[in-house]
């Protein structure tokens, strides 16, 4: 059989993804970084206001890359896709697409069984790859972050705080990104089930998420203040 489809048929996720993308539970992010080369198409209804835009239509797609540019470091380039929501300067297109970049870098060394990690998230601008001013709206999904993660059996705890771009395009978002206090706790069950429970400064999330064999995710809960649902396909070399 062909490696790659070799792997692909056996792999499951090592660290689950928050739906911006980043190694996390549902939004918050947590101090696990991603070793491997990974690629996934995620298919997701959710609140908009977990991402970069106010209102209540969903989330419909996602195409992450997870690259380990080195131990301990990791970077996510999403391209997000919302349809049925389209930027008021572009109002030809039936939907908003969203490129992000995600950098997150681990400290080597644990403290106490702790793992600290720093981020940021569209270090340089919403659509940092759009080109004209047209498509140089800030969605205000610009943020920095620190988070603590400490793991014992079964359950991680992650604690740490953020501080999104207050200075934002208040037609797509109504609060930053990630900003304030940051808490989240993760129960890992048999089977490759996980509870999530989580606190992303402005609201209480709750889900429950799946990582199968054959790079299948199924993700569901409630945050942002509505319903999410969503599965996902992917591969870690």
């Amino acid at each position: 059989m062909n490696p790659l489809v070799a792997a692909f048929l056996s792999a499951t996720p090592s660290v689950g993804a928050a739906i911006a993308g980043y190694s996390g539970l549902l939004h918050v992010p947590t101090a696990e970084v991603r070793e491997n080369l990974s690629l996934s198409f995620n298919w997701l209804s959710a609140p908009r206001t977990l991402l970069g835009t106010t209102g209540d239509l969903p989330v419909n797609r996602t195409y992450l890359v997870t690259v380990p540019f080195f131990p301990n470091f990791e970077g996510t380039l999403g391209l997000l896709q919302i349809v049925g929501w389209s930027d008021p300067q572009v109002p030809v297109l039936p939907y908003l697409v969203h490129r992000t970049l995600t950098l997150k870098i681990r400290l080597p060394l644990p403290w106490y069984g702790v793992a600290v990690a720093f981020g940021v998230v569209d270090p340089v601008s919403a659509n940092f790859l759009s080109h004209g001013p047209a498509l140089k709206t800030h969605y205000g999904m610009t943020a920095a972050f620190g988070v603590a993660t400490y793991k014992a059996g079964p359950l991680a705890v992650t604690v740490g705080g953020g501080l999104g771009d207050r200075s934002i395009d208040k037609q797509a978002r109504s609060e930053p990104f990630l900003d304030g206090l940051l808490a989240g706790l993760i129960w890992a069950l048999p089977g490759g089930f996980q509870l999530l429970a989580e606190w992303d400064g402005f609201d209480a999330n709750v889900g429950t998420r799946w990582n199968g064999p054959w790079g299948i995710g199924i993700t569901a809960g409630r945050a942002g203040g509505g319903w999410l649902a969503g599965s996902s396909l992917g591969i870690e070399l």
